[in-house]
């Protein structure tokens, strides 16, 4: 009899101590319904906030710099053009550099009229013009123009709301333009108008343009050649700097981006 009370009160003992190692530090089990288990972290060592794709973007520049904005004309600047020059390879601000004038991009951007099947330049403000022309005569005037310009980010607009600057030139009325935006490569649409914005090439214009930033509302991502995503729309800004990198603000920050690296891991 006391052979059996001793087993009996150590086969307690050992059904205690099994029931300890799967408590949490409040008592409750897993099986409990009143087991509530750790949170787990969402944001790394830098506090930046952590999401299943952030291991997949592939940063030159991890996205740290504190930029206001970064946006391109005829150069990278900041704020409202400060004229401050960002380092296309560090994202720091370095003295102007030697033999870069100062000025602004271009005013004018690719359009097409759905409705007269017209492609071109569409001015925008007074010192502007207007150039349309049908598809196939771009190709048969300019066939080299596409080996320029690779993909195109290009605007709906309806061609017959003019405005006469006071040159005497045409160009298209404010409310000419949609605002929804197409990607074209060799004069060819592979998007609808499904976009409001994208950017343009950024300090090397040379370099063909075979991924390309575009917005909808307020994300933007990257389109490839054939038309799909080729990076998810994950980034609050895009500035392209060449065909292998851009300017991308994540989480609040600019980093500078590998495309190629990147595109691989989607």
């Amino acid at each position: 009899m006391k052979k059996f009370l001793i087993t009996t009160m150590m086969l307690f003992a050992i059904i205690a101590l099994a029931a300890c190692g799967n408590n949490d530090n409040n008592g409750n089990t897993p099986e409990s319904p009143l087991y509530d288990p750790p949170e787990e972290e969402n944001t790394d060592s830098a506090g930046m906030e952590y999401t299943p794709e952030s291991d997949m973007l592939i940063w030159i520049v991890e996205p740290t710099l504190e930029h206001d904005f970064i946006y391109h004309c005829c150069f990278f600047s900041t704020d409202n053009h400060s004229g401050e020059f960002i380092d296309s390879t560090t994202g720091l601000i370095v003295d102007w550099p030697q033999g870069l004038a100062f000025g602004h991009g271009p005013t004018q951007g690719w359009v097409y009229d759905p409705a007269v099947s017209l492609l071109g330049f569409g001015g925008i403000g007074d010192y502007s013009g207007i150039w349309l022309l049908p598809i196939h005569e771009w190709i048969e005037e300019f066939p080299n123009i596409d080996e320029e310009q690779g993909l195109m980010i290009v605007q709906m607009v309806d061609s017959s709301m003019r405005n006469i600057t006071e040159f005497g030139n045409e160009y298209l009325s404010d409310d000419a333009h949609s605002g929804k935006f197409a990607v074209m490569l060799n004069r060819a649409f592979i998007t609808d108008f499904i976009f409001d914005g994208g950017s343009i090439r950024g300090v090397n214009i040379d370099v063909l343009s075979y991924t390309i930033p575009m917005y909808e509302g307020n994300t933007w991502g990257f389109i490839g050649k054939d038309g799909n995503v080729a990076i998810p729309f994950l980034f609050e800004h895009i500035v392209r700097i060449d065909d292998d990198s851009a300017f991308a603000r994540y989480n609040g920050k600019y980093g500078i981006l590998n495309i190629p690296l990147t595109i691989a891991n989607f």
